[in-house]
């Protein structure tokens, strides 16, 4: 069987469901939706982090790492390809890129670009919202999380990271 080496790009778990959820203009109360879109996201880590039979190499790099500290994660994307890292190169490169810079090329029509301006005209509704999701995510999507994760880290096998 052939294997592959790969690199995995993964957010944590309340982050991506809820954007999600924004994204497809979902309530965000509406538990059974937020239990599909957990359903669908589990199985998404469990094939690529836990179940994975099918890589030989596999760097895991998870989005909140890559924000808190870019140059170790780029380090490792860099070990993966067996080149060099460049810490100068790649603060070069993030000097160019920021959401503001993102947001300029950005189309104001583009059904794409989720706008959070009309939830937050209601300040304390979008406040509401907020508590109300984090009841919600702490209580049905942490949990089933947290085993998949740890599990993840576990399994990885010699060589990935």
């Amino acid at each position: 069987m052939e294997r592959w080496r790969a690199i995995s790009l993964y957010r944590e778990p309340v982050a991506t469901i809820y954007s999600q959820l924004r994204y497809h203009v979902e309530d965000l109360d509406d538990t059974d939706r937020v239990a599909h879109c957990s359903t669908l996201y589990e199985h998404h880590l469990q094939k690529w982090l836990v179940e994975d039979s099918f890589t030989d190499q596999k760097t895991l790099i998870r989005y909140g790492r890559l924000k808190a500290d870019i140059d170790a994660e780029f380090a490792k994307i860099c070990r993966h390809f067996s080149a060099d890292f460049d810490a100068e190169r790649l603060a070069s490169i993030a000097e160019k890129v920021s959401k503001q810079r993102a947001n300029e090329r950005v189309e104001e029509d583009d059904p794409k670009v989720i706008n959070m301006k009309p939830m937050r005209n209601d300040e304390s509704a979008f406040a509401r919202k907020k508590g109300r999701w984090s009841e919600i995510s702490s209580s049905m999507i942490v949990p089933r999380f947290e085993r998949t994760l740890e599990i993840s880290q576990r399994n990885l096998r010699p060589g990935s990271s």
